[in-house]
């Protein structure tokens, strides 16, 4: 994952700078037992749920496995998670994070999940903040509201 430096230019930069590619994800038919193992192994708190092509179908947190009770994540899952698209701007996500309380947002090309955004990916950036970022002239004042959307 390329970590860009946080500066004046930030509103330049693309969430596709800061996502991990390689996204852990849950299928629908997944016990839960199955996906609290995953998500333990793997050290993460949550994750997309995604059918055999890899489009989103929605999320699970670690909220969801206690709050919820079920066999199977489809049972669990929350079916209208927030997700962005790749070249939506950082700030326009972490203000979606904020907003909407989510941890992670997927980050969704053509329906399927190519990468997420955590949290922690947000907060890593904000620790740059000495460095500055340079822009593209047509990405200084850019505007991509539509680029950002919900489920």
């Amino acid at each position: 994952m390329v970590r860009p430096q946080w500066g004046k230019g930030v509103s330049c930069l693309e969430v596709r700078e800061i996502m991990t590619r390689n996204v852990i994800s849950l299928s629908a038919n997944m016990p839960v037992k199955e996906a609290v193992d995953l998500l333990l192994r793997r050290r993460i708190h949550g994750a997309p749920v995604v059918d055999d092509s890899g489009r989103l179908l929605g999320m699970v947190s670690f909220v969801d496995l206690a709050a919820r009770s079920g066999v199977t994540v489809q049972d669990i899952m929350v079916t209208d998670p927030v997700w962005a698209k790749a070249d939506a701007p950082i700030e326009k996500v972490a203000a979606l994070m904020l907003n909407q309380m989510a941890r992670r947002v997927p980050i969704v090309a053509e329906g399927r999940v190519v990468g997420i955004v955590s949290a922690s990916d947000i907060i890593e950036l904000f620790l740059g903040l000495h460095e500055e970022v340079e822009c593209p002239p047509d990405r200084r004042n850019a505007q991509h509201l539509d680029t950002v959307e919900s489920t």
